[in-house]
């Protein structure tokens, strides 16, 4: 805003810290590039620079004011226009314009009205905006809340009856044809639903109402635990799967479920997209004092100009592989999300036809020794 306005101008905080200067207001009044202080431009004693700037906050109409300026071993005095404009990261903020003459204070003031009452009309319209954002992303995550419910009692039904009649409990299924639509029925409704569990995730995440519920995790044991229920899946295509736990490994403060299920979907896509026979390892360690888990497979691996777009919720590497492997494709979103809200990164690289790896790294400030768990 400042450098829009024709003379010397500066922005202000309460405080008196140049928080921004045009380049008028650096060539004659010496405010360097918006730093520094107005105690330190003016030659006043600091409570007749108190007391300016009391005046000038008390908005919100601009106010005509007396400042002497220290320029180059001299005193010069001069009348500045001084209004509110608003708040920028939690500070109030003031724009104060030189007159270069007494008879420009009137125009000045004048500009400085409209520019106080334009910044006004923006901070309402970015208030209601925001109030209006807020409104639809509570809506949607309600809405999701609902879906997910009415969608979930449903498929819970169809997934133990599917699963009751796998069993044989009250006979064998005849002809085997029908064996075959029960097993489709009940892979299908596994699918919905963890389609629907991950949806509704996302959706808390990207609305920020999504509470971790932090203790200590191990990582090691969690790591275990994952790759048991994900080896039945990599059995089945031959594949080799290994958790590796460095020693020293420390615990972390962390939700345990939303790490789990970073664990499960990270360990779940190297398995799709690693052919039979490949490799997988879930790599645990410590480094710089931050717990990191890696996943590394040697799978088909993602183009470069691909890697980016693997992180966008519903996005596939490409049509191919929507078609050969199946997958909503909000894996890695989800799992990028809960590690950003653990405060953590996540980092991918890959080489087709070599594998890919997919590496979480939490703060430091969560990693806590095994005898501090509690």
């Amino acid at each position: 805003m400042v450098e829009l306005h024709r003379g010397a101008a500066i922005a202000v905080a309460a405080d008196g810290r140049l928080l921004a200067a045009n380049a008028r207001a650096i060539v004659e009044m010496g405010a360097a590039g918006g730093t520094g202080s107005l105690f330190d431009l003016a030659a006043e004693e600091p409570d007749e620079v108190r007391d300016i700037l009391k005046r000038v906050f008390a908005g919100p109409a601009p106010v005509p004011v007396g400042l002497a300026l220290r320029r180059e071993g001299r005193i010069e005095e001069r009348t500045l226009s001084g209004a509110p404009i608003g708040v920028h990261a939690g500070r109030e903020v003031a724009l104060l314009v030189m007159s270069s003459a007494p008879a420009d204070a009137p125009r000045d003031q004048e500009a400085l009205r409209e520019v106080a009452a334009e910044l006004s009309r923006l901070n309402l319209q970015l208030v209601e905006e925001k109030q209006r954002a807020e409104e639809a992303s509570h809506g949607k995550t309600e809405f999701m809340a609902r879906v997910s419910h009415e969608l979930r009692t449903p498929l819970n039904a169809l997934i133990g009856f599917s699963e009751l009649m796998m069993s044989g409990v009250f006979g064998p299924i005849t002809p085997d044809r029908y064996a075959a639509y029960v097993r489709d029925i009940l892979v299908s409704g596994r699918r919905l639903l963890e389609l629907v569990d991950d949806v509704l995730d996302l959706s808390k995440v990207e609305a920020g109402t999504m509470t971790l519920r932090e203790q200590a995790v191990d990582l090691a044991q969690l790591g275990e635990q994952v790759v048991r229920l994900i080896g039945q899946a990599a059995a089945e295509k031959e594949l080799t799967l290994e958790a590796v736990a460095a020693p020293g490994l420390p615990q972390i403060n962390a939700d345990p479920r939303a790490v789990r299920q970073m664990l499960l979907n990270l360990l779940s896509n190297a398995v799709k997209f690693t052919l039979p026979r490949g490799r997988i390892r879930l790599v645990m360690a410590a480094e710089n004092g931050s717990a990191t888990i890696a996943v590394e497979d040697t799978g088909i691996g993602i183009a470069e100009a691909h890697i980016a777009g693997c992180f966008r919720p519903f996005d596939q590497v490409d049509d191919v592989l929507t078609r050969r492997f199946a997958g909503s494709g909000l894996g890695l979103a989800i799992t990028k999300a809960l590690v950003e809200l653990h405060g953590g990164e996540i980092h991918l690289r890959s080489t087709v036809g070599v594998g890919t790896s997919v590496k979480l790294t939490f703060p430091a400030e969560r990693s806590r020794a095994p005898s501090d768990a509690g």
